[in-house]
């Protein structure tokens, strides 16, 4: 009789200590139950991976950042996503694998419901906001998560010594490279035409669904756009159809590669995908106060940075390491997590780390930074470094002024746009009569509002309403001017 056999993370812990790299052996699938899609199958090889510290960590690090501060449920994690987008991965391809018999295998299933689970186990604390503060602590650094994913997957592969059970199941060393292929594209540019070594181009229809590169369509969105809107709104009305769109599916010939396409008839929910998407973005994702409290987290970061010393090992204790270095080791990496770095600044007792303390605390107080104003600059040549760039200028033209210029930060915020590739890409539908028609993503997502615009924002103590007043002056002289110049611009074109 078959039965389940599920390894604790404290067995898995135990074998670390003793030096003794064993894998989790289940033997049958098990079924989770899930807010959003309900009962959700993991098949065995998924459970191999599953039940690991490295997957584990992905339950402290939250799938919205910094948005709970705001929108209170907005409370889920990684984990639970990466589950979401494993089985709608298994989903998607086993309709087209019916309707379509031959055109993938339970191998290649078992590969895309993997890249699935496993396509974000990278995120560092915050999710997004981490890479944007390795980005601003070292720009040398030039990291992502996709790359550490990567990294983690070839080190649980070794460590847990998994290259058997993926044997056991048909996968082979090159089944893991299409694992990764499918996570973050080509790895490393070919002078051949096909980019891929996982698979050819009879199956490249396989590489659209965790990260669609080309349309940026793919089950990764469907999942996440579901779950957020559950968390952070009261009804989580999402208006396209992932059932309807998979129902609707097929694959096609296009130059040389198989293609997934889509009837004609789903155009509109498909437009809703795009309009779902940009109203997540306008209304949680990067509502202004969400923006703001990102911001001052992400200053937070900067601040502790240079002495935060939370990431030494016991036989390198004497080393410091930089937390925004973190991603530089996979061991060092995998320490760092939401609460641990956050509850690590807030109980520091380090006098240097005092300003970086005191950020929390005005986070957790609510006493945030002040939105001065939000400025359009949807075709316009404005951007965030001239705006921040003509209000010093005004703040060294005025001896008197109390505000400094390290008092001003201009964020940006950017709904609905996609990638310019991904805006000339097409989708490919299909009519009745299997006659293929390319449409401009462009095209399909028209109806989604797409617009550019700045936040002026102070970062002075609520409490000091003069300071405030005067940054309101100063934005307002600014935005006049700025107003000013637009207006005699569009009169000369006219």
């Amino acid at each position: 009789m078959e039965r389940e056999v599920c390894v604790s993370y404290l067995d898995l812990n135990n074998d670390r200590e003793n030096n003794n790299r064993s894998r989790p052996d289940p033997v049958t699938s098990c079924f989770i139950t899930d807010p959003i899609h309900g009962e959700i199958e993991v098949p065995v090889v998924c459970q191999a991976f599953l039940h690991s510290l490295e997957f584990d960590r992905l339950r402290s690090i939250k799938q919205l950042g910094c948005s709970h501060y705001v929108f209170p449920g907005a409370k889920h994690c990684r984990l639970e996503h990466s589950l979401g987008v494993m089985h709608l991965a298994g989903q998607f391809l086993q309709h087209l694998m019916l309707k379509r018999p031959g055109c993938a295998s339970k191998e290649d299933r078992l590969c895309v419901m993997l890249a699935g689970l496993l396509h974000d186990l990278g995120h560092g604390p915050f999710s997004h906001l981490w890479e944007w503060f390795v980005r601003e602590a070292r720009p040398e650094a030039k990291w992502n998560h996709e790359a550490t994913s990567l990294q983690l997957l070839d080190n649980m592969v070794q460590e847990y010594n998994l290259l058997p059970i993926l044997e056991e199941h048909g996968l082979t060393a090159k089944d893991v490279i299409f694992i990764k292929e499918l996570i973050c594209g080509p790895l490393q540019k070919k002078d051949s035409e096909w980019p891929y070594e996982g698979r050819g181009p009879e199956k490249y229809f396989l590489y659209e669904f965790i990260a669609n590169k080309i349309s940026s369509v793919d089950v990764d969105k469907w999942d996440y756009m579901l779950r957020d809107a559950a968390a952070m709104e009261s009804h989580g009305k999402i208006l396209f159809n992932y059932k309807k769109f998979i129902n609707n599916s097929d694959i096609t010939e296009l130059e040389g590669k198989m293609r997934l396409c889509l009837r004609d008839k789903q155009k509109e929910n498909l437009g809703y995908l795009f309009q779902d998407r940009a109203r997540l973005h306008k209304n949680y994702y990067q509502e202004n106060t969400v923006k703001v409290v990102d911001r001052m987290m992400m200053d937070a970061f900067l601040l502790a940075d240079p002495y935060l010393n939370i990431l030494g090992s016991k036989d390198d204790a004497a080393r410091f390491i930089r937390i925004s270095e973190a991603c530089d080791n996979i061991e060092t990496f995998l320490k760092l997590s939401d609460d641990f770095l956050l509850r690590s600044i807030q109980f520091s007792s380090q006098s240097d780390l005092e300003p970086a303390r005191a950020l929390v605390r005005r986070i957790a107080s609510r006493n945030f930074y002040k939105l001065l104003g939000e400025v359009p600059i949807s075709g316009t040549t404005m951007d965030a470094q001239t705006c921040k760039r003509q209000i010093d200028n005004m703040l060294k033209e005025d001896r008197n002024a109390s505000i400094k210029n390290e008092d001003i930060i201009v964020c940006g915020k950017k709904i609905g746009s996609l990638g310019d590739q991904n805006m000339q890409e097409k989708v490919i539908f299909v009519d009745k009569d299997n006659f293929l028609l390319q449409r401009p993503v462009a095209e399909v997502m028209k109806a989604a509002p797409c617009f550019e615009t700045l936040l002026v924002i102070c970062k002075r103590d609520q409490m000091d309403t003069l300071a405030i007043e005067e940054a309101k002056d100063i934005f307002k002289e600014w935005s006049e001017k700025y107003n000013a110049e637009l207006a005699k611009k569009a009169t000369k074109e006219t």
